[in-house]
């Protein structure tokens, strides 16, 4: 696969929900070693809010954090099936409190 074969350049290959599909070894070894991790945890939106080394890893983490629930937002509404979308807020909402409180601002943010 093409993001193996670009090793030592970081990459992975994410869906529109943000999971992590697939990655190299220098995006593990920069991030997170993502094969340590369940299926279900390899989400950018879960990395950034619940567990907490991912967070210590990214500069303008709340600038980053409020870009990426943009990026999930705009892709939850032309996704045919929001269900998937609607149990990870449900899970994250639960989880982190800034996720609760920054999903509900309706203001949409993008990357400067």
């Amino acid at each position: 696969m093409l993001v193996r074969a670009i090793d030592p350049i970081p990459a992975y290959v994410r869906n529109t929900r943000l999971d992590i599909l697939t990655w190299n070894d220098a995006i593990a070894d920069l991030f997170v070693d993502y094969g340590s991790l369940q299926p279900h945890e390899r989400n950018t939106l879960r990395l950034l809010f619940v567990y907490r080394p991912y967070r210590t890893l990214i500069r303008d983490w709340e600038q980053m954090s409020c870009c990426m629930i943009s990026t999930f937002r705009a892709a939850r509404v032309q996704a045919a099936d929001k269900r998937p979308f609607d149990s990870l807020v449900e899970e994250l909402s639960e989880l982190s409190p800034e996720f609760s409180d920054w999903w509900q601002d309706l203001d949409v943010k993008g990357f400067d």
